[in-house]
This record gives C-alpha cells, structure tokens and sequence, in this order.
C-alpha cells in the first residue's frame, strides 16, 4: 500500500511539473484580475487559486525529496538496520 500511495505521489508531482509552463503563470496571475469584476464569480476562483497554487510547490517538493528519502530506507534495509516486517492481518 506505500508503494501504491508513493507511485501516486510521483505520478501527481510528475503531471503538476509537466503542467507549469511560462504560459500557465500569466494566464494565472490574470484569472484573479478577470474574476474579481462579477462579485458572484469571485469567490468561487479565488478559494480555487491558493489551493490550486500550493499544491504544486507540495508536489515538487514531494517528487525532489522522496527519491533520496527512499534510497535511505533501502540502504538502511541492506545493512540491517531496520527491524523486520511483520504480517499484522486480521481475520
């Protein structure tokens, strides 16, 4: 299940970093300006942009640092460091 939630990660943080182009930031520094005008369409595109904004930079960060994260816990897995795994499954 850690592999399924970390591939998800990776693939969300390679389609957001595929997405950022010079082109997109304009269009977005734009869409507040053009929303702000009809009061009823404003709130909804403004609650939209932080949380569309902030997830990017989150995912970046996700996608640069968990290669390394991951290369440590197999490194430490080789040389025993880590405790063993154990079934905990219930029936």
């Amino acid at each position: 299940m850690k592999t399924t939630i970390a591939t998800a990660l990776i693939t969300l943080a390679s389609g957001v970093a595929l997405a950022q182009t010079p082109a997109a930031t304009p269009a977005t520094a734009a869409t507040p300006a053009t929303a702000a005008t009809p009061a009823t369409k404003a709130a909804p595109a403004t609650a939209a942009t932080p949380a569309v904004a902030a997830t990017p930079a989150d995912a970046a960060s996700a996608a640069k640092h968990a290669p390394k994260h991951h290369a440590k816990k197999h490194a430490a897995a080789k040389t025993g460091d880590m405790p063993a795994k154990t079934e905990t499954k219930t029936q």
